[in-house]
């Protein structure tokens, strides 16, 4: 019996989330991959779902950006708050909510950046296209996912490796939510359907079953001489 995924981040798994990658090598490597991204563009206003425990706040507070977070586990948004610090309190929209269920209303009429991260490695293909959807439905100029994918240029012998290879870690780690690798293929591909153009690509890491990038990508429809219209 699998893990509920919801259940694998609330409670303890939330409280102790932070503490147990925080360490690690990919962690690291994603904030500095964030922190470049997030050089690249003007943002004041973000879209951050999952938000999970907040842990890009210090990177919204270095830009001073208005954040609207947004999150299924509650433990992890009381995690998150527990971050805030009082002069930007003010700043931060936290909201108990689904990537599915994200509705225009409330939303700022121009959003800078959406963000997520990690998320669509716990999801299955189809799930993903609907999520990106609902994303891109938000409005903003920019958004930033990261992901786990078999790369575009991926040959037949590598590509039948990486799925077995994922295939033997899910069986082993059976009682966990299930993980998913996508094609880069179909993510870029939907990505594009939505009006999204890919503007820059950032290596976090890799192994027998994957490869995790951050993309960062643009809808050159919605930008007017620098502004939203």
């Amino acid at each position: 019996m699998r893990t509920n995924l919801l259940d694998a981040y609330s409670g303890s798994n939330a409280k102790n989330y932070e503490t147990i990658r925080s360490g690690s090598v990919r962690w690291l490597t994603e904030i500095e991959a964030m922190e470049a991204l997030l050089g690249e563009i003007p943002v004041r206003t973000v879209l951050d779902c999952p938000f999970g425990t907040g842990r890009w706040i210090p990177q919204y507070d270095s830009i001073c950006a208005k954040v609207i977070g947004v999150d299924l586990s509650q433990g992890m948004l009381d995690q998150a708050r527990k971050k805030l610090t009082s002069d930007r309190t003010s700043d931060y929209h936290l909201v108990t909510g689904s990537i599915f269920e994200l509705q225009q209303a409330g939303l700022p009429p121009q959003l800078d950046l959406t963000v997520c991260v990690r998320f669509l490695n716990w999801i299955s293909p189809a799930m993903v296209t609907e999520a990106l959807h609902k994303l891109s439905l938000m409005g903003s100029t920019y958004m930033i996912i990261g992901c786990s994918i078999r790369p575009l240029e991926i040959n037949i012998p590598r590509n039948l490796k990486m799925q077995l290879a994922l295939l033997a870690y899910n069986t082993r780690h059976f009682r966990s939510p299930r993980q998913y690798v996508h094609s880069e293929t179909m993510v870029l591909n939907c990505l594009r359907n939505d009006g999204w153009r890919l503007k820059d690509k950032r290596f976090i890491f890799k192994n027998t079953s994957r490869e995790n990038f951050f993309y960062l990508l643009e809808r050159p429809s919605l930008r007017r001489n620098g502004a939203i219209k």
